[in-house]
């Protein structure tokens, strides 16, 4: 019962405390998208096309995870505290975007959209690995 207590609450205060999404929703909508359930991520195998979709699913569910972190870190923390973590968190999504777009700089086509999505999941498990740790 207190975990299912717990669930709701998170749940519910998602929408309140939850990080910025904006890059996983961006991400998640992406044209290439389209092919994800043609798509089998367990293979080795596969076109730049499939490792994008298959890239793209992963950061989708590192970033959630990375949502919830940020959501159970935020949750005992004061009024100011909080403010304090959401503007930091605030900073390292830019962070992050940046950091992948320099990465993937000189890089086109299919390739740039690998190099920018294995960075972005590089950084957001790096983060998730710092929240939990902090």
């Amino acid at each position: 019962m207190r975990l299912l207590l717990l669930l709701f609450s998170l749940f519910i205060c998602t929408g309140l405390f939850s990080q910025d999404t904006t890059d996983a929703s961006r991400l998640r909508m992406m044209s290439y998208m389209k092919y994800s359930d043609q798509v089998k991520c367990d293979s080795q195998a596969g076109s730049t096309l499939e490792m994008r979709v298959c890239l793209n699913l992963e950061f989708q569910k590192a970033d959630s995870i990375l949502n919830a972190t940020f959501v159970l870190k935020l949750i005992p923390l004061s009024d100011s505290l909080q403010t304090v973590l959401k503007q930091e968190q605030a900073s390292w999504v830019l962070e992050r975007r940046n950091t992948s777009k320099e990465e993937s700089r000189g890089f086109s086509g299919n390739m740039l959209g690998i190099m920018y999505l294995q960075s972005m999941i590089e950084i957001t498990r790096k983060r998730i690995e710092a929240l939990k740790e902090s």
